[in-house]
């Protein structure tokens, strides 16, 4: 029946809305969560890998007061695709919110994990990023980031935790660096 199915798309369409991050086209946090509390299931029962980085974007809100919203807008989605280039097919990526993205590995190691963000970082960096209205260069962008294992955290809620507290390593060694997160009571 045509009504049928014009319901069931439109169902699944309002599904992939309410997961989606409007700015970035990204999964959002609430997608993120779902995706993380299945990962870290599987990972009990399987021993899959299962790695988290949280990334945020360095000084970002001193960046929107001097360029303005749209072009800070412009530069998350930049980050969003880099990220997405460079984990994309081993991860998912999603846009925590605000400056914040999250990057949920499974079957591959914390340290390709480590490596790929890295190559995130570094290409974001070398990249001349200019105010499309005015042609006015903006300067360079990074970001900080802080990388955890399922394996040493032992749950969802604690895989997060030590993510964050490698990114508040990272932010406090000068920013613009990946970190891991080691053992943690």
């Amino acid at each position: 029946n045509d009504a049928v199915k014009n319901l069931k798309s439109s169902l699944a369409d309002a599904r992939m809305k309410a997961d989606t991050d409007m700015l970035t086209g990204l999964s959002n946090r609430r997608a993120f969560e779902r995706a993380l509390g299945a990962a870290c299931a599987l990972a009990e029962k399987s021993k899959e890998k299962v790695a988290l980085a949280i990334c945020d974007v360095d000084h970002f809100k001193q960046f929107n007061d001097r360029f303005g919203h749209i072009t800070g807008d412009r530069v998350l989605k930049l980050v969003g695709e880099i990220l997405e280039s460079h984990c994309g097919t081993h991860a998912q990526v999603c846009r925590f919110g605000g400056e914040e993205f999250v990057i949920l590995f499974t079957g591959i190691s914390t340290e390709d994990a480590y490596d790929m963000v890295e190559a995130a970082k570094n290409d974001l960096g070398s990249r001349n990023i200019i105010k499309r209205e005015t042609r006015e260069p903006v300067g360079k962008i990074s970001f900080s980031a802080g990388i955890a294992d399922f394996v040493r955290a032992g749950s969802a809620e604690a895989l997060l935790h030590q993510a964050d507290l490698a990114l508040y390593e990272a932010k406090a060694n000068g920013r613009d660096c990946v970190f891991g997160a080691t053992v943690r009571p």
